[in-house]
């Protein structure tokens, strides 16, 4: 999948959220920018839009807060999914998970990791965590009512 193919996807599921009232008011902040001069990488994240420099939550209609940042590769003419990471806050719960190639560290920084400040909820992690399923699983944890 190339990363505007992502970003359509993913905006697409934002905006069937907030049809239903679920989703953030600010959609238009998911934005994708180069992230090399060669464009060699390319990044989708949240981010002002008019800024895209500066990172931006999605605000979700029930208080909750998201951001986001996928990183793609161009290699041998293919797009790949490279690394990510998210944000996810409501009220005092949260939890952050990070899949991050060029800062991995062994055992002191493992490449996919996970940050919970709460026993729930649980989100799958490894090389089977798709991004994209990330807002199915809020939605099923009730974490978007």
């Amino acid at each position: 999948m190339t990363p505007s193919e992502y970003r359509s996807r993913l905006r697409a599921r934002l905006i069937e959220l907030k049809g239903r009232g679920l989703g953030p008011a600010n959609v238009d902040d998911v934005v994708a920018a180069p992230n090399t001069r060669d464009r060699s990488q390319t990044l989708i994240e949240t981010a002002d839009r008019r800024r895209p420099e500066q990172p931006r939550d999605l605000q979700f209609a029930n208080g909750a807060t998201l951001r986001l940042r996928v990183d793609f590769e161009h290699v041998a003419g293919n797009w790949s999914l490279f690394g990510y990471c998210f944000h996810f806050a409501k009220g005092e719960r949260w939890f952050r998970y990070d899949r991050d190639p060029d800062r991995a560290s062994g055992p002191t920084h493992p490449r996919d990791h996970l940050h919970v400040g709460s026993e729930e909820p649980r989100y799958p992690t490894g090389d089977g965590a798709d991004p994209l399923l990330l807002l199915d699983f809020l939605e099923a944890q009730g974490l978007l009512r």
